[in-house]
């Protein structure tokens, strides 16, 4: 099989390359096809260049942008993913997410260029514009035309389109492949980020990483950490992702409203996540909706003990390595994240069970490699 995948060519088409889950799921995973089976890729955003385009050109591989910033540029858009397709001429075409399973999908087709669409979410909430409604909606009429696969990140997405109407003619679950560090650097990174942010080792901080989204439900995990924290002085929390900074005048006051926004550092968005998991003790996923939560797995790699809300595919990854509570309840969460703070040993036997967790059935070789067998399955069948 290594014979057919070093033949392949994917261009990979997605909305943009901010730093966001399936942007980096997407700048990994092309990354290892190519350093682990050959496969080149070509990736191509929809609308400009982000800062996972400098990750891409980093490894090799060539990120063009459409600049399609609104409707209005659509046609025009369109037009230079024509031209491009054809210049580059791939074996399949890889989409990630409903506009680019859209765009891509129609003019691939049009060119004769299999497609395998990627699903990468269970329920759209309330942080989802009206148009992207629309266009799931159309997705679900054209599945059993455009796409010759389509690959869901987890079961929960999977199960919540086929109600939809998705038809394609094969669907497929992948979870999402995670890095894996060593315990050495792990054990090195956590000393230096917690020196940068001056916290020691006695302090005890539960993370969260995500983006300031109706979806992530904030406001469950500011509860929640600030019940914790008024009941224990060793407690600090830490929040990482776009939007989390004290120019939010939301976040603000729901701190304000808690009376520990002291004990909160509000990081923002960072360029390193996978450092800042390193200094935490706990890790806490508090979304109302997820397909396979990227930040859950990361965490898990890093030999961190969860407690996350039964949302998508959340109780399927963790297994028995974590907790599992329901979708907004702040006093749940504020309870097992109390309890396990006050039982250490418990809370390292599920560190360990959680990392082995992830490198038995999560590793990015894994989905590699899963991703490959859909890819030369769809060449094949075009021959």
């Amino acid at each position: 099989m290594s014979a057919v995948h070093e033949r392949l060519h994917v261009v990979h088409i997605i909305a943009g390359l901010e730093r966001g889950g399936a942007e980096l799921a997407m700048a990994r995973l092309v990354t290892q096809l190519d350093a682990q089976l050959g496969i080149q890729a070509t990736v191509i955003s929809v609308g400009g260049l982000g800062p996972v385009a400098g990750m891409l050109q980093s490894a090799g591989i060539e990120a063009i942008p459409l600049n399609i910033r609104s409707i209005l540029n659509l046609p025009a858009g369109a037009w230079r993913l024509w031209r491009h397709l054809r210049r580059l001429r791939p074996d399949l075409v890889q989409t990630w997410m409903y506009h680019s399973d859209l765009l891509g999908g129609v003019v691939a087709s049009l060119l004769g260029i299999p497609v395998v669409w990627g699903i990468r979410t269970t329920s759209l909430g309330a942080g989802n514009a009206s148009t992207t409604v629309l266009v799931r909606w159309l997705c679900a009429r054209l599945s059993p035309f455009l796409p010759a696969a389509a690959i869901c990140a987890a079961t929960a997405a999977r199960l919540s389109h086929e109600r939809l109407g998705y038809r394609p003619r094969a669907m497929h679950v992948i979870p999402n492949g995670v890095a894996l560090r060593s315990h050495e650097w792990v054990r090195d990174a956590r000393l230096a980020w917690r020196q940068e942010h001056g916290l020691v080792e006695t302090d005890q901080v539960i993370g969260w990483v995500g983006r300031f989204n109706p979806d992530k439900d904030v406001l469950t995990f500011v509860k929640a950490a600030s019940a914790v924290a008024r009941q224990r002085s060793d407690v600090k929390m830490v929040m990482v992702g776009r939007g989390l900074s004290r120019d939010n005048q939301v976040l603000g006051a729901w701190l304000k409203q808690e009376g520990v926004e002291e004990r909160f550092f509000l990081l923002g968005e960072q360029a390193q996540v996978d450092v800042c998991y390193c200094g935490f003790d706990i890790f806490a996923l508090t979304s109302r909706t997820e397909a396979f939560p990227n930040v859950l797995a990361e965490a898990m790699a890093t030999s961190l003990p969860c407690v996350s809300t039964d949302a998508g595919d959340a109780r399927t990854l963790l297994g028995s390595t974590g907790r599992v509570v329901a979708v907004g309840d702040s006093n749940a969460m504020a309870n097992e994240l109390a309890d396990l703070l006050g039982h250490s040993s418990a809370r390292h036997e599920l560190a360990v069970q959680a990392r082995q967790r992830i490198e038995n059935q999560f590793s990015m070789s894994a989905c590699a490699g899963r991703f490959a067998e859909v890819y030369a399955r769809v060449c094949k069948t075009k021959e």
